[in-house]
């Protein structure tokens, strides 16, 4: 029942190809019947990296009958 009781995604949001990739760092928010907690920004996936140089930036979300939720941020790079 994937796309009606729940719903996981993962979107590219930008790409620069002259950076290696070897750290990751991700960011997130959670929220449960309209509530949210969590910061979700780009400086917060890179802070939680160690990362300094960007080499690609994604989305991740996932949704449980609208009640509950998390949205990250994936930042890769150097």
């Amino acid at each position: 029942m994937e796309g009606v009781l729940l719903t996981n995604t993962s979107s590219p949001v930008a790409a620069i190809s002259n950076v290696g990739a070897s750290k990751t760092g991700k960011s997130c928010a959670k929220g449960f019947l309209g509530f949210a907690l969590g910061k979700t920004s780009l400086d917060e996936a890179m802070k939680n990296g160690n990362i300094t140089k960007i080499s690609y930036v994604e989305r991740e979300d996932f949704n449980f009958l609208l009640i509950a939720a998390s949205h990250y941020i994936v930042v890769k790079g150097e």
